[in-house]
């Protein structure tokens, strides 16, 4: 059993996905808390870019998020943990990202508002050493962030 996150980061600093639009506008921080909630529940398949029906929910909301903010745009990150190649795991990751862009622009967001890319093993946000660790490198991130 495989599951994937979905986080967003709304740091300041350079690098961020956090930008501010027009008028120097942030985006609310219950959206920053609603988008986080949704993440924790982004499943796969095992080994798979098939996103398990229980995840559906929660993409719904991220894609409402993005309704309700027709200026902000999404990048869709994919990561894997280190078991396997490192070459499937990248392939792995992009079809992931790609799976979450897809769901989301079938939903009806604009697909030039969307960008998917996988780093495979590249970007761990812990230690592979172990089953927890691994999970957690599983994921996608879903970056928000405004057009210029």
């Amino acid at each position: 059993y495989h599951s994937l996150g979905v986080a967003v980061n709304f740091g300041d600093g350079e690098g961020s996905a956090y930008r501010f639009g027009k008028d120097n506008e942030k985006v609310p921080e219950e959206v920053v808390a609603r988008v986080n909630l949704a993440a924790k529940n982004i499943h796969f398949e095992t080994a798979s870019a098939t996103i398990k029906q229980e995840s559906f929910s929660d993409l719904d909301t991220i894609v409402e998020i993005l309704m309700d903010y027709p200026t902000v745009d999404a990048l869709v990150e994919g990561h894997t943990d280190d078991v396997g190649d490192d070459a499937a795991n990248m392939t792995l990751s992009q079809k992931r990202a790609a799976a979450v862009k897809q769901y989301i622009e079938n939903k009806g967001i604009e697909a030039m508002r969307l960008t998917a890319k996988g780093y495979g093993e590249t970007q761990p946000v812990a230690k592979n050493d172990t089953p927890e660790g691994r999970q957690l490198n599983r994921r996608v991130e879903v970056k928000l962030y405004y057009r210029k």
